[in-house]
């Protein structure tokens, strides 16, 4: 976990405006009825980096089971896929403020 002033510092010696941080909340397998199912859960924080406030937020817990829909079709059997996928979904629809504004849309800030 950064504190405030070490995510100011590190943007400062990016020359970035802002910062992507996350954690990993679970990777690996759950047992289910049908087998061993991956599973992955993360969160995401963008910060500003002039001042390291939270300006957007997501998290996403999603399992190999997720899509499927009749004998297995859609089922994800990919631990790295499902990740990825994952990651995919929650940064839709994400976009950085205008170069003047402070908002950010696509998430809760």
């Amino acid at each position: 976990m950064l504190t405030s002033a070490q995510a100011v510092g590190i943007a400062s010696r990016l020359r970035a405006r802002w910062l992507v941080t996350g954690s990993i909340l679970e990777y690996g397998t759950v047992r289910t009825p049908d087998g061993e199912m991956p599973s992955v859960g993360i969160t995401l924080r963008m910060l500003d980096g002039r001042d390291a406030r939270v300006v957007w937020s997501a998290m996403k817990v999603a399992g190999g089971q997720d899509r499927e829909t009749v004998f297995g079709w859609g089922r994800e059997a990919s631990l790295d896929r499902l990740a990825e996928r994952t990651a995919r979904e929650m940064f839709k629809g994400f976009a950085l403020p205008a170069a003047a504004g402070d908002s950010v849309t696509g998430g809760h800030p």
